[in-house]
């Protein structure tokens, strides 16, 4: 693991399956067939912590990414429907002290319906309405809204793809907290999104992993070569530029996943998965600050001290083992997982925890509470907690 700050990856020249030895080919050739067919995996099924640091508590449905809300203890949790955006989801409220779990938005069927009404300064004044049924979340940040309001941004790809607006309230009532949709931003057409980050004073960016029509086989060329498939966008409102969007410059990568912005919101912290990588750039201009080497980064969260930033990393994951998770209905994903913590200043890098097996795999985002870090999943049936790393 790289420690020192400024290191820059080098990736090696790699030849066509024309010029390469017959070895080789017949390897990368092998290596592509097993993506395009992903075998099965066996799910972890039971929910009992086993003899090391990891708890889990379960009942979730893939709590692929996770937020605190200040000054309570609680949770934001986007459940996961599908990247394809053809199976719902939604965001729930966990309180830890309580184990109390709680669907916000959409509502449950037989509660009352989640408030949702468009408002002035939410979004995109063109947004056409609040998401249908098939709204599936991916990526959040809460942050601060119009009006010095608690926002949530979230990804969504069901219905459309598309950064939707919520209004966050804590409320005397149970469950404590509400959502109510006030707005959205439509994505560019071809958009494929996967994590938003909400900037200081006004604006978003967003991560576009690859065009929504990309193949399976070109995104393993693109791998194979370190070629980028995607960027990160901002969006501003009031721009006249496309919509409000923007390509950031310097922002090409890999298939882009989790992203973070400095408290400033000059340094943009961007996980590459199929890089294998944290970069950081400056967010006006592209120059790069620092790049680590981390094993298909995922989330990227801040720590509680605001010093260093903490990554969710899949463990030498093959894009076939990650795509037959998707597919699970029942249990957890096993892939192997670790922790890693990326000082913000520097890039100096340290494994904070590694795990394969029971009783959770695949972590996608690790969030450091007063009780330990919190795990999320895409693929599983739970979240996990880290109480003590000694």
């Amino acid at each position: 693991m790289q420690r020192a700050g400024g290191w820059q990856r080098q990736r090696p020249r790699r030849a066509g399956l024309a010029l390469m030895g017959p070895t080789a080919a017949m390897a990368l050739t092998g290596l592509a067939i097993t993506v395009a067919c992903a075998p099965a995996v066996e799910p972890i099924l039971g929910c009992e912590a086993g003899d090391g640091p990891l708890e889990v508590v379960c009942g979730f449905q893939n709590p692929e990414d996770l937020v605190p809300l200040p000054e309570s203890g609680a949770l934001l949790v986007s459940e996961f429907g599908s990247i394809e955006g053809d199976r719902p989801g939604w965001i729930s409220l966990f309180d830890p002290a309580s184990g109390r779990h709680e669907r916000l938005f959409p509502a449950p069927a037989g509660a009352a319906a989640a408030h949702a009404e468009s408002a002035p300064g939410w979004g995109d004044p063109a947004c056409p309405g609040p998401p249908g049924d098939e709204f599936s979340p991916h990526g959040i940040d809460l942050g601060t809204g119009p009006d010095e309001s608690l926002a949530l941004l979230v990804v969504n790809h069901g219905g459309r793809e598309a950064i939707e607006w919520f209004e966050v309230r804590r409320e005397e009532t149970e469950p404590g907290w509400s959502v109510a949709w006030r707005g959205c931003t439509v994505a560019p057409a071809g958009s494929f999104l996967n994590d938003v980050a909400i900037l200081p004073g006004t604006g978003f960016l967003a991560t576009h992993m690859m065009e929504r029509a990309r193949s399976r086989w070109s995104l393993l060329w693109a791998a194979w070569w370190g070629s980028p498939t995607g960027y990160v966008l901002e969006w501003q409102p009031g721009s006249q530029t496309d919509a409000g969007w923007r390509r950031l410059p310097g922002s090409e990568a890999t298939l882009p996943n989790g992203i973070a912005v400095s408290p400033s919101g000059e340094t943009v912290y961007l996980n590459a998965y199929l890089g294998d990588e944290l970069r950081a750039f400056e967010r006006s201009s592209g120059e790069p600050a620092f790049s680590v080497a981390v094993s298909k980064p995922d989330n990227v969260t801040w720590s509680r001290d605001g010093r260093r930033l903490l990554i969710a990393s899949h463990d030498n994951a093959s894009l076939a083992a990650v795509q037959a998770c998707g597919h699970l209905k029942t249990g957890s994903c096993p892939l192997a997982f670790a922790v890693v913590a990326v000082d913000a200043a520097t890039g100096a890098s340290e494994v904070l925890f590694e795990h394969a097996g029971p009783p959770m795999g695949a972590a996608t985002v690790a969030l450091e509470s007063e009780q330990g870090i919190w795990l999320g999943t895409y693929a599983g049936d739970r979240l996990g907690l880290l109480r003590s790393l000694d």
